[in-house]
């Protein structure tokens, strides 16, 4: 008999259109074409593997990051959630389906990472089909050890024994978010180790060791325990984690009441002190969407460490990428709100407009500070890139703007082909 969650998500995504996705896909794979020149560079000076090592570990390490946000918010903050937290489940048969079903939404990710591979198809069709091996892998390993970390938070977030190190780790947050706030990052540092043993097994299978060939499955194999290891926490962990949840927005909302969330405690508030839709949208990004404020100054740390190792091309990537996260708030925003509320609360629609594109920009900022800062001291990234990713944010910030202004729905799939199409076009500018 079928599962009637598993009825549910079907009838989810029969509701919604499958042309985003496709397009995302295809966006994907003619942005491998387009930057062909500057990302597959290292096809036209053997030997190929040290470059394509490299390539490889960056897009699977990008593609898990994505892939442990995502689970993260179905299984924690979905709507879903809301529903099912005031009538009884079976843990174990919704968590199933949520696996099934979160695997039927990210399709479109390994799709669009081996579309963007296709050039290395007409180098070597051994690199391209190993490639492909190593990126289906890594993307069912993600979604397996996600679910597992994710509900294995909602046990450390109260087990004794991990106090202290929440303590240590937690900052202005309480004990129990610290758990839930570090699960993405986990994550993807677990599947970092898993991904670099796979990418050097790829390597030496193209050696002919294939003995090492059973490297590149050991991501997918240990995906498969952690959505075993995932099942049996679920019957103690998945309805557990709403009373949790609950606790950490009372936690907040009493915090509000004491006037603790002043402006003054809102991220970057001293460049709103003229201006209450800049404000407005300051507090809305930091409120509600904190992880777009904290992902650029990752990214660009990650950056200027790729700068001061003098491996330019990879701290522009991760420039880039902080660049897009920061400018989605421009448009996010006002994901659930209706297009006439700006209108219908009396405030100057241009104005607000012009605050998200200021707001986005300096978001972006935090992923080319550190880059920037690297460059004053050491070697950092040429010039005209720095000047390119800066381009890339105003480019961005403007394009997130717009679909917020004219999009009904969630902005992200609109926004993310927007941003492959101009990263392309910027990879063939430089």
């Amino acid at each position: 008999m079928k599962s009637p969650y598993q009825h549910i998500f079907a009838l989810q995504r029969n509701r919604r259109s499958a042309l985003v996705p496709i397009l995302i896909a295809v966006s994907m794979t003619a942005s491998g074409w387009i930057s062909q020149g500057s990302v597959f560079k290292f096809l036209n000076s053997p030997p190929i593997h040290n470059g394509l090592s490299g390539l490889l570990f960056r897009l699977t390490a990008l593609s898990i990051a994505v892939l442990s946000i995502t689970v993260y918010s179905r299984l924690m903050r979905s709507r879903d959630r809301e529903v099912l937290s005031i009538h009884p489940i079976d843990p174990q048969s919704f968590l199933r389906a949520l696996m099934m079903d979160t695997i039927h939404r990210s399709i479109w990710l390994p799709i669009g990472l081996i579309g963007f591979l296709t050039p290395l198809f007409f180098v070597s069709s051994s690199y391209f089909y190993i490639s492909v091996v190593l990126i289906l892998s890594s993307c069912l390993g993600g979604i397996g050890i996600a679910f597992a970390v994710t509900l294995g938070a909602v046990w450390v977030s109260t087990a004794p024994v991990a106090q202290p190190i929440l303590d240590a780790l937690r900052g202005p947050n309480p004990r129990v978010q610290a758990a839930f706030i570090y699960a993405p990052g986990f994550t993807l540092l677990m599947m970092g180790l898993l991904l670099g043993l796979s990418v050097e097994g790829g390597l030496l299978v193209i050696q002919r060791h294939l003995f090492y060939g059973a490297f590149l499955l050991l991501p997918g194999a240990i995906g498969l325990l952690g959505c075993g290891l995932a099942l049996k926490l679920a019957p103690g962990q998945l309805v557990r984690a709403t009373a949790i949840l609950h606790e950490i927005d009372a936690h907040w909302v009493s915090v509000d009441s004491e006037g603790q969330g002043h402006e003054q405690h809102v991220y970057l508030d001293w460049m709103a002190k003229h201006s209450p839709e800049r404000l407005r949208t300051l507090r809305q990004g930091w409120r509600m969407r904190r992880s777009l404020a904290i992902g650029p100054w990752i990214c660009g740390a990650l950056g200027a460490l790729s700068a001061w190792s003098s491996n330019g091309e990879a701290s522009v990537m991760f420039v880039n990428l902080g660049v897009a996260i920061g400018a989605l708030l421009s448009g996010s925003c006002r994901d659930g709100d209706p297009l006439w509320l700006d209108y219908a609360i009396g405030v100057n629609r241009t104005k607000v407009l012009r605050a998200r594109f200021e707001v986005g920009i300096l978001y972006s900022a935090g992923a080319i500070i550190p880059v920037a800062l690297v460059g004053l001291i050491g070697s950092g990234i040429p010039h005209m890139a720095l000047l390119l990713c800066l381009a890339f944010a105003f480019c961005s910030a403007s394009l997130s703007t717009f679909l917020g202004a004219k999009t009904k729905g969630p902005i992200l799939p609109s926004y993310g082909i927007g941003v492959i199409v101009l990263w392309s076009i910027l990879q063939g500018v430089s």
